[in-house]
């Protein structure tokens, strides 16, 4: 119960912030539970292998099977051709339980607000757990193999299993550690970076005899200990979610591990929170609700706004599939004698008066909640004329005729009611690249020579070079244009590198490898700033929410303009003139709001205040140190705030961060304009 509330309220409220702890409290409850039930049957001396798999596939695998299908029938008229099928290929990955590989593969980010999440993503924790059960019980028959050839007691053999699991979890906390560091996406989604966790919960079951013999007045203070514990860990882990650490997992596993203590062999006195029927019911049903909760979650923020009808249509619509999933499936096959031998047939379905009563209230629920979606659709973004204020010190400008005309076809988006034919289309656009292949070859790590990522004419009298990451890479597209147009004036270097961002400070990113290279490419990029000595230097980055591995902390604008200023200072005396270009402008993340449901208005986005500060930031630095500064909303937005997610025909981002190589084409006259208005070029 405390596990699947926590979870359940930290993905529907955002609070606790902490919640995603619930995982971790199931995870420990797993290992005792099942250590358990593996110790009892290895010492009567039955047999193990495959009695333990064919409950498994019948405890896990219809329930789990059911969501996904249903998952997919659901997104089918809901999700954007893409976005579908991605979510059929995560389906087919936890279809196997392996779909925590999956994640980790790709990069996704549990905790980012810039990937729209598969429905399916909650699915890794079960994939964890079920490739955990490959081999726990092959070692544990082992261990009783080895036994029965040593005539070893029963003692002996729960020494050699408690030493065995205690070596696994100071193992797997040891790599969680060193690798949660470096590479926090990875470490999050790994088998043997969770396996101490579920560890911790076969520990407390080997010992189970010796721990159930503490004395009943000390039960109750242990089982309240953990609990307390488990808030703390709460608290703790809602300042540390950007990063993956173990020591702050640590705090509710252990408190997970005191609470299984104190109510082992008795019920704890003044224990009502957890032994009162609702709570014991929500804990019986608990992998129902697990398993339901994201799919409703993901969908619905297709169908209706965020607010209190979004989170009572989620709630009934949550605890009407669970109730019926539980009472009509998982239970009846969890209890039947399906994969016994002999017994092949699934069992039939008896309609006693509680599974009668559950199968109306479902009904009741989902009904309930449909009604609510019919009336409450997704309204679209605020009107123009209730738009956010100017942001001070921070000018909205419009250069000339250029920049007017792009700004009258962003206005004309804003106002559309319905998609034009798209160019490339919406589906493509998000599948697609984030440059053209040249410019994305010129974008890894190590760069290649300066020869092939250079464009212009070697006499130009400018030499411009772009440094950043990827935002500054789909920008490179638009300087090479202008490079290549401007009649000999400009030649434009990349050293824009994907998953780096030109900054002092060490940032923790979805991707290990970029991680551990960025170090390197920027003291190579600061070392050829210094040799070539431009006479322009165009510094973007991302303003995403960024996790300052070296102050623990997100990064902020504060930190962002002090981190920036230590970097110049090594190389400032060698460029001519330094230029900073904001990113485009975080809004609305187009993956998470296009559907086949959406219209225009669904995906017009107003301006993070992340961005504004950190924009702010470097306005104020760039101001300080003579240097330009360049605000790109004009280029994406209108002078109200407002995004819209394509202008004319042409999608404008392929996320909520990178622009599209085709919008980079269609702004190129008005950045030019902008560049010859600061005085970078000259006119033609």
């Amino acid at each position: 119960m405390v596990a699947v509330v926590l979870v359940i309220c930290a993905h529907l409220f955002d609070a606790p912030r902490g919640g995603f702890v619930g995982v971790d409290v199931f995870f420990v409850i797993s290992g005792f539970l099942i250590t358990g039930a593996l110790l009892h049957r290895a010492h009567s001396g039955q047999p193990l292998f495959w009695w333990f798999y064919r409950r498994r596939i019948r405890r896990i695998v219809p329930a789990a099977t059911l969501v996904l299908a249903v998952t997919c029938i659901a997104a089918y008229p809901i999700l954007a051709a893409g976005a579908y099928d991605s979510l059929l290929t995560d389906s087919l990955w936890a279809f196997f339980f392996a779909s925590n590989w999956r994640f980790a593969s790709v990069g996704t980010d549990y905790f980012s607000a810039t990937q729209a999440p598969s429905a399916v993503q909650h699915y890794w924790s079960l994939s964890v757990e079920e490739q955990f059960y490959l081999v726990w019980p092959a070692v544990l028959l082992l261990i009783g193999l080895v036994a029965v050839r040593g005539a070893w007691s029963l003692r002996v053999r729960l020494i050699a299993s408690s030493a065995c699991m205690a070596a696994i979890v100071v193992a797997s906390f040891g790599y969680a550690t060193i690798i949660g560091r470096s590479d926090p996406v990875t470490a999050y989604f790994s088998t043997f970076a969770r396996v101490w966790e579920l560890g911790v919960g076969a520990l407390v079951a080997i010992a189970a005899t010796k721990l159930g013999r503490i004395p009943d007045r000390f039960a109750g203070v242990t089982a309240w200990s953990g609990l307390v514990l488990i808030a703390v860990g709460v608290a703790v882990c809602a300042t540390d979610s950007a990063d993956f650490r173990p020591w702050t997992l640590a705090v509710p596993v252990t408190g997970a591990a005191l609470v299984l203590i104190g109510g082992m062999n008795r019920t704890p006195q003044f224990f009502f929170p957890l032994t009162n029927r609702v709570s014991v019911y929500l804990g019986d049903m608990s992998y129902s609700l697990y398993l339901w909760h994201f799919p409703v979650l993901t969908l619905l923020a297709y169908l209706i706004d965020p607010g209190a009808v979004f989170d009572i249509a989620a709630l009934l619509l949550i605890f009407g599939l669970s109730v019926a999933s539980y009472h009509l499936v998982e239970n009846p096959i969890r209890y039947s004698s399906w994969l016994e031998p002999g017994k092949r047939a699934l069992p039939k379905l008896h309609f006693s008066k509680v599974v009668r009563v559950a199968a109306v209230a479902s009904a009741v629920l989902i009904v309930c909640a449909v009604s609510l979606v019919a009336v409450e659709r997704k309204s679209g973004p605020p009107q123009l004329a209730n738009a956010a204020a100017p942001i001070v010190d921070l000018e909205f400008t419009t250069d000339g005729p250029e920049s007017q005309s792009l700004a009258d076809r962003i206005s004309a988006a804003l106002t559309a009611t319905a998609w034009p034919e798209l160019d490339p289309t919406m589906d493509e656009a998000i599948a697609g690249p984030q440059a053209p292949p040249d410019i994305s070859y010129c974008s890894e790590m190590p760069s290649p020579p300066a020869a092939e990522c250079t464009w212009g004419a070697d006499s130009a009298p400018q030499k411009v070079m772009i440094v950043g990451d990827s935002v500054a890479v789909t920008y490179v597209e638009v300087l090479r244009r202008i490079a290549e147009d401007s009649a000999g004036q400009w030649q434009v270097r990349s050293r824009a590198a994907f998953g780096c961002i030109f900054v002092t400070q060490t940032i923790a990113g979805p991707n290990a490898g970029m991680g551990a290279a960025c170090p390197e490419h920027k003291r190579d990029v600061i070392a050829e700033i210094k040799k070539v000595r431009p006479d322009i230097l165009v510094i973007t980055n991302s303003y995403r929410q960024a996790w300052n591995v070296d102050a623990n902390r997100l990064l902020t604008g504060p930190d962002w303009a002090a981190g920036m200023q230590t970097l110049l200072d090594q190389f400032a005396d060698s460029v001519g003139k330094i230029v900073f270009v904001t990113p485009p402008p975080l809004s609305i993340d187009v993956m998470k709001c296009y559907s086949k449901l959406a219209s225009p208005a669904t995906c017009i986005g107003t301006i993070d205040p992340h961005w504004v500060e950190m924009a702010l930031a470097e306005r104020r630095l760039a101001s300080a140190i003579g240097a330009d500064f360049v605000d790109s909303r004009p280029w994406f937005c209108s002078e109200a705030g407002q995004c819209p997610s394509f202008v004319g025909t042409t999608p404008v981002k392929r996320d909520q961060v990178h622009m599209t190589p085709e919008y980079a084409d269609l702004i190129t006259p008005a950045v030019r304009e902008r560049l010859e208005k600061e005085g970078l070029l000259e006119s033609e």
